[in-house]
C-alpha cells in the first residue's frame, strides 16, 4: 500500500495517486491534484466524515453536487452497492477527467456522471472562461428516471440556494441533505429553508469530526500519511502538511473555517424529522 505521483491531465497539473482508502470493507484508489484543497478534500470525506450523515444504506440513490474528482462519490457508490446509484454532477474539466478516471481505475459502475452545474434552472454560465450548461435538481432527476433520491451533497461555489431553489421536489423527498456554504448570510437562509421543509439542521461538530478522525486514523493511517508525506515534499504547491495548519489553529486558540457558521466557510447537515 501507498502513493505515487503523476503528471495529471492538464499539461502543468501534478496528481497524486493515493492508496487503500477504505468504506464499507472495500478498498479505492483515488488520484486527486496536488494542491492544498484538493488534499483538504481527502481528509474531510474519508478521515473526518463530513458528510457521513448522507449514508442512505445499500440500494439508495444519492446526488453528489460539485463531484470534483471522485472523493465523496467514490465513498458513496460504496455505500449504495450495486443496487444503489450515485449521481455526479461536475462541471470542470479537469475535475471531470480525473473524476471518470477514478471510476474506471476502480471498476465503479454504479455511478452515472454529468457535465453540468447545478443551479435553479437549465440554461448557461461562465465557468472559468468556459461556457457550461446549467439544470436543476428536479430536471436532472427527471431526465435521468430518478423517481427516488435519498441523499443530496452540495459543494458548488455559493450556487447551493440556486440548486436548493431548483431542486423543490428533490429536496421534499429527501432524507438527508448536507453542503458546504460560504458566507454566513448564505448559511442562515438555507438554515432557515431545510428547517421550514421539515428538516433538523446542524453543523457537526469540531469535537466529533476529530474523535472519528482519530478512529479512522488508527485503523487506516497509510493513506493519510502518504497525503501528508506529498505535501511536505510539494511545500510550494501544498502550503505545507495538514498537522502544520491544524498547529496554527490551536496555537490561535481558534477552530477552521469550515466548523463555523459565522466564518466564510461552514458545513451544513440536515436530516428529515417530519417522517
Amino acid at each position: 500500500m501507498g502513493a505515487s505521483f503523476k503528471v495529471g491531465v492538464s499539461k502543468m497539473m501534478r496528481t497524486l495517486i493515493i492508496k487503500g482508502l477504505e468504506a464499507e470493507g472495500s478498498s479505492v484508489n483515488l488520484e486527486t491534484q496536488l494542491l492544498a484543497p484538493a488534499l483538504n478534500a481527502v481528509v474531510e470525506v474519508w478521515y473526518l466524515g463530513v458528510y457521513d450523515n448522507l449514508n442512505p444504506g445499500s440500494g439508495g440513490t444519492v446526488i453528489d453536487g460539485g463531484a470534483s474528482v471522485g472523493d465523496f462519490t467514490l465513498k458513496a457508490s460504496k455505500w449504495v452497492g450495486n443496487e444503489g446509484l450515485v449521481v455526479a454532477v461536475e462541471p470542470n474539466p479537469d475535475n471531470l477527467a480525473l473524476l471518470k478516471r477514478n471510476l474506471l481505475k476502480n471498476q465503479i459502475s454504479n455511478v452515472v456522471v454529468v457535465n453540468k452545474a447545478l443551479s435553479d434552472c437549465e440554461g448557461a454560465i461562465d465557468f472559468n472562461g468556459r461556457t457550461v450548461e446549467t439544470v436543476s435538481l428536479d430536471r436532472l432527476s427527471r431526465d435521468l428516471g430518478i423517481h427516488r433520491i435519498d441523499s443530496i451533497k452540495l459543494d458548488i461555489e455559493g450556487a447551493e440556494e440556486k440548486a436548493i431553489l431548483g431542486g423543490a421536489d428533490a429536496v421534499r423527498n429527501a432524507v438527508h441533505i448536507s453542503m458546504e456554504t460560504h458566507s454566513p448570510e448564505l448559511y442562515q437562509r438555507i438554515c432557515n429553508t431545510l428547517a421550514m421543509k421539515g428538516y433538523r439542521v446542524y453543523s457537526p461538530s469540531f469535537r466529533s469530526l476529530v474523535t472519528k478522525m482519530s478512529l479512522r486514523l488508527l485503523s487506516n493511517p497509510f493513506p493519510f500519511v502518504f497525503a501528508e508525506a506529498s505535501r511536505m515534499t510539494s511545500w510550494n504547491l501544498t502550503k505545507g502538511p495538514l498537522l502544520w495548519g491544524m498547529g496554527r489553529w490551536f496555537y490561535e486558540n481558534r477552530k477552521p473555517d469550515m466548523f463555523s457558521p459565522q466564518r466564510h466557510l461552514a458545513i451544513l447537515a440536515a436530516d428529515r424529522v417530519d417522517g
